[in-house]
């Protein structure tokens, strides 16, 4: 199973906006990454309970979440108006890239929290 941080996400279409020389959408993407890290804690999917907490947050997370779209659609336009195998191979190549570094880093979360639970399993309390 694949976990996709917005900070990847973010991450893989700023490349791709690059190698499309599409400037402008690097820059909404360079924006929407300095407020990735806090709108995981506020909208994870794997946190939706956080979403009912202010609606301040809520309200800045839709918005984060809405304009991340835009500029999703925006390089899927791109890419299907320049029709093209060359640009197609390329960045299905960025898009596999990022979800194997994806899958390596939760493989490595995974046997990092086992190790933990291991260790914390061993030590006992001698009273």
């Amino acid at each position: 199973m694949v976990f996709t941080t917005y900070s990847s996400k973010i991450k893989a279409f700023r490349v791709i906006a690059e190698y499309l020389n599409f400037g402008e959408e690097v820059i909404k993407l360079n924006q929407l990454r300095k407020q990735s890290d806090i709108m995981e804690l506020v909208g994870h999917p794997k946190n939706p309970r956080l979403l009912k907490v202010k609606d301040p947050a809520k309200t800045l997370f839709l918005t984060f979440s809405s304009q991340l779209h835009e500029v999703e659609l925006a390089l899927l336009d791109e890419v299907q108006s320049r029709s093209n195998l060359g640009t197609a191979r390329k960045v299905a190549e960025i898009c596999l890239s990022d979800q194997s570094d994806e899958a390596k880093l939760a493989e490595l979360s995974s046997c990092l929290e086992t190790n933990v639970q291991k260790t914390e399993s061993g030590f006992k309390l001698g009273f």
